[in-house]
């Protein structure tokens, strides 16, 4: 009896030897061959295109022993043999042709023990890469042997044709360790033609592989190639042609392993199990195995090709250097360097201001850096025949500046002459005197902006400029009023008039606001002045109550004169309810006095 179909895991084992051993370790897990000696996994044929001028002779071996597998009580050991040679006519062509031979023990069948001679698979295969992708064809012959003979039965050939594809993406660089690989066909199957339309139990056809009729193979893998540990699986389908049912077909498994622990040296262990567990009890294709394991010794090499060692020309002069800060001796990052002298692209300087260009001309060059917020900078460097000169590029940081644009007028829309002052942290105070209508160039930054003009009550803006940015800001200047209604006294700002609130309420009513005006122009005309806001109540209601009112309007009095120009950072406010009466009694004067608020000067 004999088994035409190797459904099996394969332990491989395949040398090579190679003029460049990088190349070799390399090329011989790209070009590993399949059961029949080309480049793939198992059963799948790899689509990538080999390595000119190689030959691969590879040996195989494996078997399975299983009880009760087609029949209760049926036990079977099945052994089989591949050997396989492979030539690459060119990169995108091989050609190839494998020999099988096995046995097989069944503890039912008679007789018991069946040997069958060699069947021959001659195959030719194309492969052709489309950047990450490979594409291809195979076209084989099977020619069987006879049953218990040694001679072929030209009758049973078949034929094999496959289209393949694989995806091998790339990894820095043009490492492609990754591939995919998807293999399709419709090989006719003449094996039934081996016991002469005979009717065989199913024994006999797992035995010997025998098909009635034509059949689909689908065949999909992937694998991860690396010198010591490459790992791969592969499913591979059988689909009858006429009685389509894929629970029943035959269907594999594998998963296996190659190394190269020796330059061109591969060894590969894998095992196979059978996922058909639906077959029928009467059918017209073998079952599947339960499981199979296969090893094997191989040897690939190219004996025409021919290694040519090149000269390598001098290596042009390359340049190290580093753009710095002149005031502060830091490197700039971002910079763009260029060469004046040479046709080399612009570098860009790293986060610490360092560069590298490289195949520079020698001789002198003109090496020069911009970047933002420099001035350009130069220096000269005199580059030698050949390897590495270095140069420090120095530039001027250039002051970050925005405009302010804005007017200044009164209440009516008049223009006024006003003088205008100006502080930012960190740099002095800038006073200008402007008639109307101002454009000031600044640095970059937070500024305080207070306004001033004779017989008007002073005004006063924060506002922050971004590099190149225009900020308008137009001032509006509020006439000083004839009465004071506040006036810097020791130690505090008295106010003499009352600031009014809605009823239990922090809120405050428009006839506040012109007093509040006149405690934001002595603070803004004396900004050194730092105050406390106190709210007071008088004894009418609790004093949780009190206290809490008393609070919230300090606080709207501080947030008020924030709006107005006040830096928040010079005012503080605390609220202190009925605490601090200014006046005995419960009458209603006393309470009309201790209802009050205060601007104490704490610094």
């Amino acid at each position: 009896m004999k088994r035409r179909v190797l459904l099996a895991a394969v332990v491989a084992f395949s040398a090579g030897a190679r003029a460049d051993q990088a190349t070799a370790e390399a090329a011989a897990i790209s070009d590993a061959p399949d059961l029949f000696g080309q480049p793939g996994l198992l059963e799948g044929t790899s689509a990538w295109p080999s390595h000119q001028g190689r030959i691969a002779l590879a040996g195989r071996f494996g078997g399975m022993t299983v009880g009760d597998f087609l029949g209760q009580g049926a036990g079977d050991t099945y052994l089989v043999g591949h050997l396989a040679l492979d030539y690459s006519i060119f990169s995108w062509l091989d050609v190839g042709l494998a020999f099988v031979m096995g046995t097989n023990d069944d503890s039912v069948e008679t007789p018991a023990n069946a040997a069958f001679g060699a069947d021959a698979y001659p195959r030719v295969r194309a492969a052709f890469q489309l950047g990450s992708f490979g594409v291809g064809a195979l076209l084989g012959a099977r020619l069987l042997a006879g049953v218990s003979s040694p001679v072929f039965d030209f009758g049973s050939t078949g034929l094999d044709a496959r289209l393949l594809g694989s995806w091998a993406p790339a990894f820095a660089g043009e490492s492609r360790p990754f591939r995919l690989h998807l293999n399709g066909g419709f090989p006719l199957d003449n094996s039934s033609h081996l016991v002469g339309g005979v009717p065989i139990d199913e024994i006999y056809r797992f035995a010997n592989g025998i098909w009635n009729g034509d059949w689909w193979f689908v065949g999909a893998g992937a694998e991860w190639q690396s010198r010591f540990f490459s790992p791969f699986a592969e499913w591979v389908s059988q689909l009858p042609a006429a009685g389509f049912a894929p629970l029943a077909n035959p269907n594999w498994l594998s998963l296996g392993v190659r190394s190269t622990p020796l330059t061109g040296l591969i060894l590969e262990l894998s095992g196979t199990v059978g996922v058909a567990p639906n077959f029928p009890a009467a059918s017209t294709f073998p079952a599947p195995p339960i499981w199979l394991a296969t090893f094997g010794v191989g040897y690939t090499f190219a004996p025409f090709t021919r290694v040519e060692v090149k000269q390598e020309a001098a290596a042009a002069p390359s340049l190290d250097g580093r753009v710095i800060s002149v005031t502060t001796g830091e490197g700039v990052a971002g910079a763009q360097v260029g060469f004046i002298g040479a046709e080399n692209s612009p570098v860009v300087s790293d986060a610490h201001g360092a560069f590298h260009a490289a195949g520079l001309p020698p001789g002198p060059l003109i090496v020069q850096a911009t970047a933002d917020g420099y001035d350009p900078g130069r220096a000269d460097v005199v580059l030698p025949d050949s390897g590495a000169a270095s140069v420090l590029v120095r530039v001027m940081p250039v002051p970050a500046t925005g405009q302010l644009l804005g007017q200044v007028a009164d209440v009516d829309g008049h223009p006024l002459e006003a003088t205008l002052e100006l502080r930012a942290a960190g740099l002095p105070p800038i006073v200008q005197k402007v008639a109307h209508a101002f454009s000031l160039e600044l640095p970059v930054g937070d500024w305080h902006l207070v306004a001033t003009s004779p017989g008007f009550l002073a005004s006063g803006r924060d506002f922050r400029l971004e590099r190149h940015e225009k900020v308008l800001l137009d001032l509006v200047l509020r006439p000083t009023p004839a009465l004071p209604a506040a006036s810097l006294e020791e130690g505090r700002i008295a106010i003499h008039q009352r600031i009014n609130f809605a009823f239990g309420k922090a809120e405050l009513l428009p006839d506040a606001r012109p007093i509040l005006d006149q405690v934001v122009d002595i603070l803004l005309r004396h900004p050194a002045l730092r105050v406390r806001i106190e709210g007071h109540t008088d004894d009418v209601g609790g004093d949780e109550l009190n206290l809490e009112l008393s609070k919230a309007r300090a606080e709207a009095v501080r947030r008020y004169l924030v709006e107005r120009g006040v830096a928040g950072a010079r005012l503080e406010a605390a609220g202190y309810g009925r605490g601090r009466p200014l006046a005995a009694g419960h009458d209603a004067a006393a309470r009309a006095q201790n209802r009050r608020g205060e601007v104490r000067i704490v610094a």
